[in-house]
């Protein structure tokens, strides 16, 4: 039988630490894999032009995850 995933999202906040906690230990009871996701997009501009080339909006996404997942996990992740 097939388990299905516990999905968790995470932006970096307590709130979703303690969610990624919380999913964690739900997933280690269950035996599901856990999967921690965050998403971004462009920030609008409200009709003044904007330049995004001096800012990764993706890698600083990916780096807040990987943060949040390291601080909340450690040598668990």
């Amino acid at each position: 039988m097939t388990v299905a995933p516990v999905v968790v999202g995470v932006d970096g906040s307590e709130e979703s630490r303690l969610a990624l906690r919380w999913a964690f230990e739900y997933a280690q009871l269950s035996g599901a894999p856990v999967e921690a996701v965050i998403a971004w997009e462009i920030p609008p501009s409200y009709g003044w032009p904007a330049s995004y080339d001096d800012v990764d909006l993706e890698k600083n996404a990916q780096e807040t995850l990987q943060e949040t997942i390291g601080g909340v996990l450690g040598d668990r992740a």
